[in-house]
């Protein structure tokens, strides 16, 4: 993605309030369902944010397709005419500075592999920044130099990313980003379950998901009174009994 593909999608989200209001609710939803915070979660977050940049870019006048995790790093694909670009999108559901942000995991622990300079355009989003944020490691040499390698991965600061942010607004689409997660105790895993089996299509197994989705919140809660110690051993066990399937 060039800095000219940039300006274009930032203004389309300039010029299209509305595009810039069902941006900013979708990535809001997409947190509430799965939220980061969850480990089993954060791919499907990070891909699912792929897609939404993807569709608004598309609206904007840019044709990308998400490629996802496996294209060699990459996130997505850009096709605008007869060039091709590529382009990293770093979503987050962090609203602090502290931390940092993982550019590449290393697929192996090799010299060659954690030597390897990260230099490709990257997207950064999450509450934690001003709005969808655009770097270019390979032609920003301040910001390449504040990138840390290791064997694990490429890293940068999170606060070198909201400072970068703050210093060049036009690199940045203005947009307000929510990520508050949905508190609800069901397993992540069985939410899965039951949007298939409630479809319609499962006349027996989908009867018994509303079931399983409260038994299964109802055990974590317990679980969770346990060990902050508000219910004790003895009661829990009791309560466990009188739950039992």
């Amino acid at each position: 993605m060039t800095i000219g593909d940039f300006d274009t999608l930032k203004n389309g989200f300039n010029s299209n309030a509305q595009l810039k209001k069902e941006f900013e609710l979708a990535f809001a939803a997409i947190a509430s369902k799965h939220h980061p915070s969850d480990r089993a979660e954060r791919f499907v977050f990070g891909g699912a944010c792929e897609w939404l940049l993807a569709i608004a870019a598309w609206e904007s006048g840019i044709r990308v397709l998400p490629a996802g995790h496996g294209q060699n790093g990459f996130d997505l694909i850009q096709f605008k005419a007869a060039m091709q670009g590529l382009w990293s999108v770093k979503s987050s559901a962090s609203t602090n500075s502290s931390g940092s942000i993982n550019l590449r995991n290393n697929a192996s622990s090799s010299e060659k592999a954690t030597q390897a300079v990260y230099e490709h355009v990257t997207i950064f989003m999450g509450p934690y920044l001003p709005g969808i944020t655009y770097v270019d490691f390979a032609n920003d040499p301040e910001m390449a130099k504040s990138i840390t390698y290791d064997e694990d991965a490429s890293r940068i600061k999170t606060k070198s990313i909201i400072n970068y942010a703050t210093n060049h607004p036009e690199h940045v689409i203005p947009v307000s980003l929510n990520a508050v997660a949905n508190l609800s105790q069901v397993d992540s895993n069985l939410k899965i379950v039951a949007n298939v089996l409630t479809s319609g299509t499962y006349p027996i197994l989908g009867t018994r998901v509303d079931f399983l989705q409260n038994y299964s919140e109802k055990i974590k809660v317990l679980r969770e009174l346990n060990h902050q110690g508000n219910l004790s051993d003895e009661d829990f066990q009791k309560t466990m009994k009188e739950i039992s399937l």
